[in-house]
């Protein structure tokens, strides 16, 4: 079972890598 500390560090990086890809892009 996943913790939900676990969900929100896997979610806040996916939302960092997220925003650090649309700067590149751009």
């Amino acid at each position: 079972m996943v913790h939900v500390e676990q969900w929100a560090w896997l979610l806040m990086s996916v939302d960092y890598h997220f925003s650090v890809g649309s700067t590149f892009i751009r």
